[in-house]
């Protein structure tokens, strides 16, 4: 099966969540679910019922991908622990890919090759966690969290169209004035995310099971309650 692997790829970064089958670059079989407060008690069955549905034994797959982050705390480590779990219990290579990466690339087919690619996910208040590719999908900035301004983008704006996508570029629309950002709906991340996870699986490109952790790019805060 070397040139056709098949890839179980999960993704629980967001608000909604996404497991899918690949062989190749084909999609067999994928299922979503929009609840996020569902995802711990939806994951496992959804991905039994992913087997079922296409005749394959998970001892079957090559590689298990997942959406890292950054994004919901806890969607990461749900995500981040079933996709370990497989690979332990299974032998298989995990495969860790950026989400904002995968939003990119879902982004490009919508874009110009001049354009820049910033992928944005909402964080609470003006933040976001972001980052910039260029069409060719080169990292600019680094995944980071990013408290948004009028100015955020301007060293950018000021040479290239930037086109903005996610659940946080609503916030990004209200303050950017330049007329080089140009704001679209996210496109579907199903494909993106089957060709990332192909070219790592093609290049080796595994993480290392026991350190594999997710991008958070923050660290967790919890506000300590007061004392009743």
């Amino acid at each position: 099966m070397a040139s056709s692997p098949l890839i179980l790829h999960i993704d629980t970064a967001g608000s909604s969540s996404l497991v899918a089958l690949s062989a190749g670059d084909t999609v067999l079989a994928a299922d979503t679910r929009e609840a996020q407060a569902e995802q711990a008690a939806w994951l496992q069955p959804a991905i039994g019922l992913l087997m079922a549905q296409t005749g394959v034994s998970l001892k079957e797959i090559d590689a298990v991908s997942v959406s890292a982050g950054p994004g919901s705390y806890t969607g990461l480590r749900i995500g981040m622990a079933s996709a370990k779990g497989i690979c332990f219990a299974l032998e298989k290579p995990l495969i860790v890919l950026s989400t904002l990466k995968i939003m990119a690339l879902a982004m490009r087919k919508q874009t110009g090759e001049d354009a820049l690619l910033c992928p944005q996910i909402d964080a609470r208040r003006l933040e976001v966690f972001t980052a910039l590719y260029n069409s060719q999908l080169h990292e600019l900035l680094p995944p980071q969290p990013l408290v948004l301004t009028e100015n955020s983008y301007d060293r950018w704006l000021a040479a290239h169209p930037v086109v903005f996508a996610g659940s946080g570029a609503a916030k990004c629309k209200g303050l950017l004035k330049s007329g080089n950002a140009f704001f679209i709906p996210l496109p579907s991340t199903l494909q993106a995310a089957v060709y990332l996870g192909l070219e790592s699986f093609a290049r080796q490109g595994f993480a290392d099971l026991a350190s594999a952790e997710p991008l958070y790019v923050k660290a967790f805060y919890t506000p300590a309650k007061a004392n009743s």
